[in-house]
């Protein structure tokens, strides 16, 4: 293969593996039992009640008078907080009107509207937003058109000529505009906000019972939670990845200049969003055999990539070396209060294992990098002490051999490789040292695979290269947000910052999703706790004793 090849290669396996983390959200949570309750506007915070009424002005001059708020608790457990809406009515259009905190707000998009209207007794209903939105998640009751930052105006006349159309075309199948006044013309009656609840609930139950049928969830043996198969997790990772690349798309043009207010109001909805999702979301009861069988499948595509390139032997040997340089990852994590820890392979390029990480201190996240690559290597040294002993067994040299490449590689002071990272702990967040650390490294992931006419460590070096600009743009925002941070562990006043932060002109470019996992990831280096001087000598003499295997094992191999 050519490095250009590799490069194509690269790229699709990073597709890939933004897939199988997209699909590991929905395989470590479950969907929960809707349950939809009003609220008093005494009960939102002021930056909520800014967000849901900034609307209200533009509905009430479209003819909607306010109903009052609901809250609808989290469909899935990755999000612990419920969405607050403001109802709305407009009783001779006849339509409902819901206003909700954005998920991925954008100026001119900073909440989203829908306008509902139910028709006949068999209770479809027309929906128009001003967002886009994907048909698999919603259900088949609900016909929705939606058009992208529409104004409230526009949007109210859209839905009215749709209502009026669906008149038309019903009366085109046989029915009077006498029967079809009674249904689409006249004043909605009982025009509570406990009808209009009871109607998002009603929606939201259907959208799961459609999830049961299409395969997507099972149910548990906790009635209120459905697991999530293989099928789904991928079908809606996949959904999702369209209606943010179509959003993406759409959004494309230069930004509007905002006004301070437009401003704020980005950076509360950007916070609001980051606070709904859960430090340890709720999984479903029992096995999680899709999980599992995910894990499983990315070690046997790794398998046959290798045996592919190599041939089955080396694969195997290959393929145990990388298992055991994760297990020794995984067990640190688990013994260190690590929570979802898991590993996935990486076809070709190794494995990784993620996990949520608690509160660790310097030391913890060392013993946690290093617990991959020094188990491996003194295996090596035990391995090649046996074989000196006894009589050379060419399997032994052979295992000794990939564990000592595998982990010594991964020992080297370069990042994204374990002996990178750890050197990295021992650096505050907005240290230079951080981005000079990511140059060398991708000039020395470069140097080595020139030395090894390695592909594989050449695509890495590449890419690596090729991130460094974007690299340096981090460390600016690191660094500001250094100065103006008050308290480092206070993980709203961190994520408020560098929010306030990236409202600057020079991070426009950067959508909602960019931002808001900017912000968390900044939140959480910055509330890990910093290396002291003897946390630094500490780390030194750690790493450089995780070279004694390496040292030895090499001595013992060239014996």
């Amino acid at each position: 293969m050519t490095i250009f090849a590799w490069v194509l290669f690269g790229y699709a396996l990073l597709y890939g593996v933004r897939y199988l983390l997209g699909a590991r959200v929905y395989l470590t949570c479950a969907l929960r039992e809707v349950d939809v309750k009003s609220i008093s506007r005494e009960q939102l915070d002021p930056a909520e009640l800014r967000l849901l009424t900034s609307l209200d002005d533009e509905l009430a001059a479209a003819g909607f008078r306010h109903l009052g708020f609901g809250q609808v608790a989290p469909f899935l457990t990755y999000y612990a907080q419920g969405l607050p809406v403001s109802v709305f009515v407009n009783e001779r259009l006849p339509a409902y009107a819901l206003v909700r905190q954005h998920a991925a707000p954008e100026y001119g998009n900073l909440v989203e509207a829908e306008v509902w209207t139910t028709f006949g007794p068999s209770g479809y209903r027309l929906v128009t937003v001003n967002t886009l939105f994907s048909r698999h998640f919603t259900p088949r009751s609900l016909r929705v058109e939606g058009y992208q930052g529409m104004s409230v105006a526009a949007l109210v006349e859209r839905h009215a000529a749709r209502v009026a159309a669906d008149c038309v075309n019903r009366v085109g199948l046989g029915q009077t505009l006498l029967e079809q006044a009674p249904l689409a013309h006249a004043p909605i009656q009982h025009s509570t906000l406990e009808s209009a609840i009871a109607l998002v609930a009603t929606t939201i139950a259907e959208l799961r019972s459609e999830f049961r049928e299409h395969g997507w969830v099972v149910p548990t043996t906790d009635h209120a939670l459905d697991r999530f198969t293989l099928r789904g997790a991928f079908a809606l990772t996949h959904y999702r990845r369209r209606v943010f690349g179509a959003r993406k798309k759409d959004s494309q043009k230069p930004p509007p200049i905002p006004s301070d207010e437009e401003r704020l109001l980005r950076i509360e909805a950007d916070l609001r969003a980051i606070s709904r999702v859960a430090d340890n979301p709720e999984s479903a009861p029992g096995t999680p055999w899709p999980l599992l069988t995910v894990i499983g499948m990315s070690g046997l595509l790794s398998f046959v990539a290798m045996a592919w390139l190599w041939n089955p032997p080396v694969a195997a040997l290959i393929l145990a070396a990388i298992t055991l340089h994760e297990a020794g990852h995984a067990v640190a994590m688990r013994m260190l209060g690590y929570r979802d820890v898991h590993v996935f392979f990486v076809p070709l390029l190794g494995a990784m294992t993620v996990g949520r990480s608690v509160t660790t201190t310097v030391r913890d996240r060392l013993a946690v990098l290093l617990a991959g690559p020094v188990p491996g290597l003194w295996l090596a040294v035990v391995l090649l002490a046996i074989d000196a002993v006894y009589t050379p067994v060419t399997l032994l040299r052979m295992s000794a051999l990939a564990l000592l490449i595998l982990n010594g590689l991964n020992l080297l002071p370069l990042t994204p490789l374990d002996g990178g990272r750890a050197l990295e702990c021992l650096t505050r967040p907005e240290s230079v040292w951080r981005l000079v650390v990511h140059g060398a490294s991708a000039v020395g992931l470069l140097a080595v695979a020139t030395y090894l006419r390695d592909p594989l460590i050449a695509t890495i070096g590449l890419f690596w290269a090729v991130l460094f600009p974007r690299q340096l743009l981090a460390y600016r925002l690191r660094r500001q947000v250094a100065t103006e941070v008050r308290d480092r562990a206070d993980f709203r006043g961190v994520v408020r910052v560098a929010l306030e932060t990236m409202s600057a002109p020079r991070y426009a470019a950067w959508r909602a999703g960019t931002r808001q996992a900017t912000a968390r990831t900044l939140a959480r280096l910055f509330s890990e706790s910093l290396a002291t001087s003897a946390d630094r000598k500490w780390g030194v003499i750690a790493y450089a004793s995780a070279w004694i295997p390496a040292v030895v094992a090499a001595l013992l191999w060239t014996r």
